[in-house]
This record gives C-alpha cells, structure tokens and sequence, in this order.
C-alpha cells in the first residue's frame, strides 16, 4: 500500500538509482584501485626481491673471491697449507670450511685436508681419503672457472652446507670455500613481506636452498613454478592452484636472480593480503554511501508529501467520481501554482463530465430502443420470406440470407404450386431500413402476384407496374425470376437488371444466357426477355445476389463470377446445402478480415424431376407401312421431350420425305432413324445401305411443273441445318431442329 504514493515512489526511485549511480561508480572506482595497489604492490615487492638477491649475492661474493684467491697461492705453497687455511678461516668468520686435495706427484693415495668451523666457533683440520671425496675431487676438475656445489647436510657444522669449488692453478688440485645455510634461512626469516607471504632460494636444480617454511627445504619446486619463472623474465607471476601451483589461493610470485650465483631468489606474496586493506576502506566508504542515500531519501519523501498533500484532495474527489458521485464540489483552491490550476481545471471537468454521461446515458438508452427496434424488424423481416429449406419429391430448396447490417434489402423468394415452382433472388438498392422495407414490398407483391402470373416475363412486368409509380425515394430492386414446369423440368428464367443464375449439371456449372431488362421501380412499361432451358435429373440451380460477386478482400479485387463457378465446381455430389456452405467458405477466405460491405441472398435448388428420354432410335425394313410406324413413334418421342408442335410437325414432314424417297428410289435392305433431344432442339440422323446417293447434291428444281426433288429441297427448307455423307456401308443424312421451346 505505501507504494501507491507518488511520494513513496519518488523517495524509493531516488533511492533506487542513486544506488545504482553508486554502485556503477563505486564498482569503477574498486576496479581502479585494485589496479593502482597491484601495481604498488608489484614494485614494493621487485624492490624488496632485488635488495634481497643482492644481500645474498654480496655475502655468498666473499666465499667465491677467498677460492679464486686460494686456487692461485696453493699450488706454490702446498706444505703451508695446514697452516695457511686456518688463518685463513679467522679472517673470514662467514666461511664455514675451506677444503683443499692436491694431486699426487706419484700413484700414491690423495688426500683432503679440511678445515672446518664447528657450531661452537673453534676451528679444526680433518684429513678426509680420498675414496671419500673422489665425486667431489672430479667436480671440482670439471669446474675451469668455479662453480658452486649442490648443498649436503654437514653434521659437523649444525646444517646444510654449500660451497664454491675451483681447480688450482697448474693443475695442482682443487680448493672450495663453504658456507652454512643457517644464515640464508635466518635471512629470509628477517623480511619485511606481509602477513602469509613466504620468500625463498632455489638453485639451478629447482631445489629449495632456503625456504621460510623450513618444511620446503630441500624440496623441489613445482613445474608450473619453473616454467613460469621462465617464461615471466623477471615480470610478476599470478600463481593459482588451478595451474598446478603449490599454493592455498591466488597469489603473487617476484623471482629475481642473485648475481655470481646460479641461484634464484623468490617471494610470494597472496592476493587477499594485497587487496585486505583496500576492500576495508572500500566497505567502509560504501557503508558511508548507503547511509547518505538513505537520508537523502527520507529528505526527499518529507519534502515531497508536503509539495503533494493538495493532490490528496483531488484523488478521493476523482475516486467519488468513479464511484458515481458526481455532485461533490472541490473547495476552493486560492494557489495559482500548478496544483490550483489543477483543482480549478479539475473542478470544470467534474462539471463538464456530469453533463457529458448524461447525455451519453440517454444516446445510449435511445440507442438500445433503436437496436430493440432493428431485432423487431429483422424478425419480422424474416418471417416474411419462406423458410430457408423446403424439400419435395421432385426437388429441394436451399436458401440463405445475410445481412450487412441488422436488416438489408436482399430477399429470395419461392412458391411452390401444384403444376410449376416458381424461384426468385432480389437486391434493393441501398442497404439499411428503407431497403429492407421496400425489399418487404416487393416480397409481398411477388407472392400475391405470383399466383395468377403466366410466366417470369409476365410476373417482373407487373412488379414493376407497382413498384414505379410514386417512387419519390427512386428506390429500386434487381431480380432474377425463374419458373419450372414440375411435370417436364422446363425453366423459364427472366431477369431485371439481375446477375444470372447458374446451371450444375455434374461437375460443370456455367451461367444460364440470357438477356437482362432493366431494374424494377425505374422505368415504365418495360421488357423483360424470357429464356428457357430443360433441367435434367440431378440438375441445380444457383440463383445469388452480387454480394457474392462483389465480395472485397480489402485489395480492391472482387471474388467475381469466375471463382464464384470455380466454387461451385466439382462438388455435384455435395447438394444444394453443401454447395451454398462452400461458397460462403470461398466468400469468407477471399474477404479475409475485411468486413461484409454488402447483404448476400443465395437460393439453390436441386431438381430430382422424373427422368426424360432424351434419344429415340429404330430400325425399319424399306415399306411404307413401316415408314408411317417408325414417324408415329418418332412424334411420339418428340412430344415427351417437350418438342412445340410446329417443330413436331416440321420434323414428322422432312423425316417421311427423306424415308419415302428411300424406299421408293434405293435398292436398301434396311434403314435406321435416331432422333436425339438437345438443348437448343432435335438432331435428325437417316442412315440406308443402298448406293451411293446425295439428295442435297441435285440443284432445286426451277420449273413449279417439274416432277422430282421438291419433298427433298422441302426438307432441307424446314431443318436448319442438313447435309449428306457417305460412310462405310452407306448414306448418312443429318438434319438440325431448333425448337423455339429449347433455346
């Protein structure tokens, strides 16, 4: 809860990102001081390793300047020496022992004369044989110029000795000057190194000389240690265990050579002990820090709830309006800072808003009776259309209607009479409520006109006659008004200003030709051109609104009558519902999330009438009594198929004769008539095997007295088409019937 206050907030975001500036800097500022005490460090501690390797160098310089002295005086004194070196070793109270072999003039034994100084300080002289010293006697033979022995444990001198041997001049032996480690460890003990750090003296075999941590004497150094020191040529060396270091943590190792010797001097120093000091300053200056931010923050939260207390006023006023009090008033506010300015605009704004929801309250409870109103009507909108599914035994009906807003002015309509079906699709212009009460208009008109009207042609001319007389509004209706015959499937399809209707028969669905007139409610005593075609078992119609066609995807590209047959394509065993279910599928794909800008009215039906025979064929023996049967049957057949008469007539007459001239002229022993209903008429086949013969190939006869060929030029003036082939095993005559009731 503290935090809902702007003054909580202030205080902790303050606190927050001065904390944050803090720690960033603080965190630079570690990181630069860490860098500026390792590098102090470093030279303090380079320092100390050099004084140190060069205190060594002078101390262990006096044992090597008493040899090189020695290998040069001896060889002429050689009976003097039992004399000489303890002198010698008084006057050089460092060395620990001088030894001296000469070499035999003769294969007489050598031996080693060594003066040493015991742990009490007196000097005495040992005579060591030579099966004792013969390693020592070549190493020193070896060494031209001197070079310093590996340390060995020496009893009689209290510790670990280590000498600098040399060959004498005129090879008369070897001489070597020896010095105790005691003093090197007593040395590295008397640094100044910090506490945990350690120095010690490694030789050239990695074998601790000295070491502050006697344990490590005599051992040898890690691998990881001697490549360093190898590799660093004198540079600080990080040491971790990590590496293969012989150390407890991250430290620190100065390696500096002691000059004249093979030695190494090193010191180690922890990385803890290097940072110990800086981390308690830092810690404690951050503890500083954090304080000062805290009160800061304090400073800032006291001063900021003074500055914001008036906003209180305003909050609990702007919660009491929430809630629904609009009629408690601010008191005064006197201050013409920011915060005055705010109560008085605030004030304004209670007022203002009081009025405004108000007014917001009543748009809305009109707007609910209007919406109340729009579902009222959409009912009665709907009820005045039939259902949108009716199914009989010769076909089914499927109808749909969608609205683009609450009522539109699509309709479909349907009448089902005992002897046809009457079929209509209809657009109002505009949309809304004044098309869907002029929609309402025509439906009622077509349903009481329907009843009484011959043919679609007829019924559009009457709607029309109603609709166009005071029409102020100039209000319009596209229709598309189709009647089937339910005993022969005829259809009959007139059109005013409407989108064809389209025919599936299978797979294939194409629009139904015909020519349009215009839209009812314009135009006075107009026409209306009537086509008709013949519905097959299996057939459906499509008869649509161009909500369908002129569905947009928000592209400004239309669905369009080829995706509208595309859709409806294919599917001849779906059914109507299926079919219209599909379409509005590819409608709704090719919109998208565009929105519906137009109503969609839809009404499919699917015609399930008795089958028809659509070819009649039959083979007669060349008599006349059989011509006369074989036309018999043949009018028979084109009067079920729906032929008019007249066509009836021309096709009886140019069939006998075509038959007679063959039985009476031909030498034929059989001949075969087919006769075959298509959509636009008859197709008339007359097939003989007698001879070759063209009735059409003789010219038509000039003189009206000639005898001969005018049953054949009167058949050929009645089909519309006629022509003649010879094929293997006789004549082929074909003739073409338009049949105005087809077409």
């Amino acid at each position: 809860m503290i935090f809902r206050s702007v003054s909580a907030r202030l205080a902790t975001w303050m606190l927050l990102g001065s904390a944050l500036v803090l720690g960033v800097t603080g965190a630079a500022l570690l990181e630069h001081t860490r860098r500026q005490v390792l590098a102090q460090t470093h030279r303090e501690a380079l320092a100390l390793a050099n004084g140190t390797a060069a205190r060594i160098a002078a101390r262990v310089s006096d044992a090597m300047a008493i040899t090189r002295v020695l290998h040069t005086v001896l060889p002429g004194q050689a009976a003097d020496a039992a004399t000489m070196l303890p002198d010698v070793m008084r006057g050089h109270p460092d060395l620990s022992g001088i030894a001296v072999s000469f070499k035999p003039a003769t294969n007489l034994p050598r031996s080693t004369l060594l003066v040493i100084r015991d742990p009490g300080g007196a000097i005495r002289s040992l005579e060591l044989p030579q099966d004792k010293t013969d390693a020592w006697y070549a190493q020193g033979l070896s060494c031209a110029d001197g070079c310093w022995q590996r340390s060995f444990m020496a009893d009689t001198r209290g510790g670990s000795v280590v000498g600098f041997i040399q060959p004498m001049e005129r090879n008369a032996g070897v001489v070597a000057s020896e010095l105790t480690l005691n003093w090197l460890q007593a040395l590295l003990g008397s640094l100044p190194e910090p506490a945990g750090g350690y120095a010690f003296v490694m030789d050239e075999n990695q074998l601790m000389l000295a070491h502050e941590r006697p344990g490590f004497v005599g051992t040898r150094a890690s691998a990881f240690l001697t490549s360093s020191i190898i590799r660093s040529k004198g540079a600080p060396m990080r040491l971790t265990a990590e590496n293969g270091a012989r150390v407890n943590e991250p430290s620190w190792a100065y390696v500096t050579p002691v000059a004249g010797t093979p030695w190494q001097f090193g010191l180690v120093i922890p990385e803890s002990r290097i940072y110990a000091d800086m981390r308690r300053t830092f810690l404690t200056d951050l503890a500083l820090g954090l304080f000062g931010l805290l009160a800061i923050s304090a400073l800032i939260l006291t001063i900021s709830r003074r500055l914001l207390a008036p906003l209180s006023a305003l909050t609990l006023q702007a919660e009491r309006i929430a809630a629904g009090d609009r009629g408690h008033a601010l008191p005064p506010s006197p201050s013409s800072d920011e915060v005055g300015r705010l109560t008085r605009s605030f004030e304004g704004m209670r007022v203002e808003l009081a009025a405004q929801i108000e007014a917001v309250a009543e748009g809305s409870r009109a707007s609910e009776r209007l919406a109340s109103e729009l579902d009222i009507a959409r009912l009665i909108q709907t009820s005045m259309l039939p259902p949108p599914r009716h199914a009989d035994a010769d076909f089914e009906l499927h109808a749909h209607l969608q609205p683009a807003q609450a009522v539109g002015g699509d309709l479909y309509f349907y009448l089902v009479q005992p002897d046809r079906l009457w079929l209509m699709v209809g657009d109002v212009s505009d949309k809304g409520v004044a098309a869907a009460l002029f929609m309402a208009r025509t439906v009622t008109l077509a349903r009481n006109l329907a009843r009484d009207a011959a043919a679609p042609d007829q019924l559009l001319a009457e709607l029309n006659a109603e609709l166009e007389p005071d029409n102020d509004a100039c209000m319009f209706v596209t229709l598309v008004c189709a009647t089937v015959d339910r005993s022969s499937g005829k259809l009959f399809v007139a059109s005013a200003g409407h989108d064809a209707p389209v025919l599936c028969r299978g797979d294939t669905c194409v629009p139904v030709a015909l020519e349009s007139g215009p839209a009812l409610g314009l135009q006075k005593d107009a026409d209306f051109p009537l086509v008709s075609t013949r519905l097959l078992p299996g057939d459906e119609l499509l008869m649509y609104s161009d909500g369908i066609t002129e569905a947009d995807n928000g592209f400004h590209e239309l669905f369009g009558e080829s995706r509208l047959i595309a859709a409806m394509s294919g599917t001849h065993e779906a059914g109507s519902r299926i079919r219209i279910e599909q379409l509005l599928a590819a409608v709704s794909a090719h919109a998208g999330h565009f929105h519906q800008s137009d109503d969609i009215a839809l009404l499919a039906l699917n015609w399930q009438g008795r089958a028809m025979r659509t070819r009649f064929s039959q083979r007669i023996a060349p008599q006349r009594d059989a011509v006369y049967a074989l036309l018999d049957a043949a009018e028979a057949f084109t009067r079920d198929a729906g032929a008019a008469e007249e066509t009836r007539a021309d096709i009886r007459l140019a069939a006998e004769e075509l038959l007679v001239n063959i039985v009476d002229h031909s030498s034929a022993t059989n001949i075969d008539l087919s006769l075959e209903a298509v959509n636009d008429g008859f197709d008339l086949c007359i097939r003989d095997d007698g001879p070759p013969f063209d009735p059409f190939a003789h010219p038509e006869p000039t003189d009206r007295g000639q005898v001969g060929g005018l049953g054949i030029q009167l058949a050929r003036q009645l089909a519309d088409t006629a022509h003649c082939q010879r094929e293997p095993g006789g004549n082929v005559v074909s003739l073409r019937f338009a049949s105005p009731s087809t077409s």
